[in-house]
């Protein structure tokens, strides 16, 4: 009989301590839905540089999302507010929360990689069919590029000469200075009657 009590305290010691969320708070499993579709909104009207803009656009996304679930902004707020009070919970949704957002981002991430990866294939194959439409076309091609090339060796070539014959000039410059000048007959100013 003792220990038929003492189960019985362990039984209801057990089951007190489990927390359970009170109906008039969303459930976590309908919050973890409802808290992704905001993130998914908010990381949307983020990207709309003018505020006001923005301010309407969230407002209409979060009525959206409060219909989809059947629930107004305040039993959000009020079960936000009890999640905050219970941070493990809180805790648990959000990690659910940010796994989902982050397959949701691998996802996108795979399918723009796929894409790009068309759109250069395409633009590859655009490219070699107007060679082979137009071989001389390609062939000009290859020497301007060639020929791009050996101009800026050259310039940098002659940059490096201009240098030189920078530095050259200055020297005979501070020689030219150092000799007297001697005025031509014809260079000489005229007289004004």
């Amino acid at each position: 009989m003792r220990g038929f009590c003492w189960a019985g305290l362990l039984l209801v010691l057990i089951a007190g301590c489990g927390t359970k969320v009170p109906k008039d708070i969303i459930q976590p499993k309908e919050i973890r839905l409802v808290l992704y579709d905001m993130h998914i909104a908010d990381g949307y009207i983020s990207t709309i540089p003018v505020p006001d803009s923005a301010r309407r656009v969230g407002t209409s996304y979060y009525k959206a999302i409060y219909k989809k679930y059947n629930i107004d902004s305040a039993l959000y707020t009020k079960s936000m507010n009890y999640y905050y009070d219970h941070v493990e919970s809180l805790s648990a949704i959000y990690k659910d929360v940010t796994a989902k957002l982050q397959k949701s981002k691998d996802s996108i991430d795979k399918i723009q990689a796929k894409i790009l990866k068309k759109e250069e294939a395409i633009k590859k194959l655009k490219k070699d069919s107007a060679d082979k439409a137009n071989p001389k076309l390609a062939a000009i091609r290859a020497d301007s590029l060639k020929k791009a090339k050996k101009d800026s060796i050259t310039k940098l070539e002659l940059s490096m000469t201009a240098e030189e014959l920078a530095a050259r000039r200055a020297t005979q410059n501070s020689a030219d200075k150092a000799k007297p000048k001697s005025i031509k007959k014809a260079d000489a100013p005229k007289k004004v009657n």
